[in-house]
């Protein structure tokens, strides 16, 4: 048994984003990690290999924060020193949700 706090780590996703990491967060089914920095950019990674599968870009400033959809894995939120809150759907090319997205979807 391990000492008071102490604990195992499991891994590391080096090279996430070139600045420092803001949040990371786990998508409802567990696979896939969302990352979010001050090098403007939002992260979606494989959460069993740790490799980065989608990069976005959009956001002109820090992007203080993340938060994945409860419902839907693919779907998740970034906010961004900007003055933008975006929404983002990984089944999408290219990145951000397509302007029909509904609130009540989501």
């Amino acid at each position: 048994m391990e000492g008071a706090g102490e604990c195992e780590n499991y891994g590391a996703i080096k090279g996430a984003h070139k600045n420092s990491v803001m949040e990371v967060e786990w998508t409802n089914d567990g696979s896939s990690l969302v990352s979010c920095g001050a090098d403007r950019c939002v992260c979606m990674f494989d959460s069993g290999t740790g490799e980065r599968v989608k990069k976005y870009s959009a956001h002109s400033g820090v992007v203080n924060g993340c938060c994945c959809s409860r419902r839907h894995g693919a779907i998740f939120a970034s906010g961004s020193d900007d003055h933008t809150a975006r929404v983002w759907d990984a089944r999408t090319p290219g990145g951000p949700t397509p302007s029909g997205w509904r609130r009540s979807s989501l």
